[in-house]
């Protein structure tokens, strides 16, 4: 709602930075809702990364304001959005992430997500989508780091996985930035 958000967005850019990390719940706005439409084409023109808190929050109300649908009409609209969905696309919605982000472009970090899934599930996500759009993310203090990678090291996902996902994805999306 700020009126100079379109311009803090380039400052973002003048100033170094790669990306923006915005949070549906706690900064009260829906995915897909046409007062974000200039930030995102901003975003876009600006060749940032967007991270978005995808799905559910466990300390708000379970309303659909980050949910899969609304993250695929945003990349509908916006094919070039660098978009970073957290927590393996959806917090608490991975049944809808199956259904209906998987092969998509779209990254997707792994936060505060393998601690919840059973790993069939988590494995399968994980399997599924293009491996070169899975990324390594903790949600410290959520969650330890630790503990997130001894829980993607479970999955047994295999060395050239596991290396795009600890490393090469992340490199590649920043070097492309």
């Amino acid at each position: 709602d700020d009126p100079g958000v379109i311009e803090n967005v380039g400052l973002i850019k003048k100033k170094g930075f790669k990306g923006i990390k915005m949070h549906p719940y706690y900064q009260d706005f829906d995915l897909d809702e046409e007062k974000m439409l200039p930030i995102y084409e901003k975003i876009c023109r600006e060749n940032l990364m967007l991270v978005l808190h995808t799905g559910f929050d466990f300390a708000f109300e379970k309303i659909r304001r980050a949910d899969p649908e609304k993250l695929i009409r945003i990349k509908q609209m916006f094919p070039d959005l660098k978009l970073v969905a957290t927590h393996l696309g959806a917090w608490d919605d991975w049944n809808e992430v199956e259904r209906l982000i998987l092969g998509k472009e779209i990254y997707m970090e792994i936060s505060y997500s393998l601690d919840l899934l059973d790993r069939e599930q988590a494995r399968r996500i994980i399997m599924k989508h293009p491996p070169e759009f899975i990324m390594f993310g903790t949600d410290s203090p959520w969650t330890d780091q630790m503990e997130t990678l001894n829980l993607l090291r479970s999955l047994s996902l295999g060395q050239f996985l596991e290396e795009r996902i600890l490393r090469e994805n992340a490199l590649a999306l920043l070097a492309s930035l």
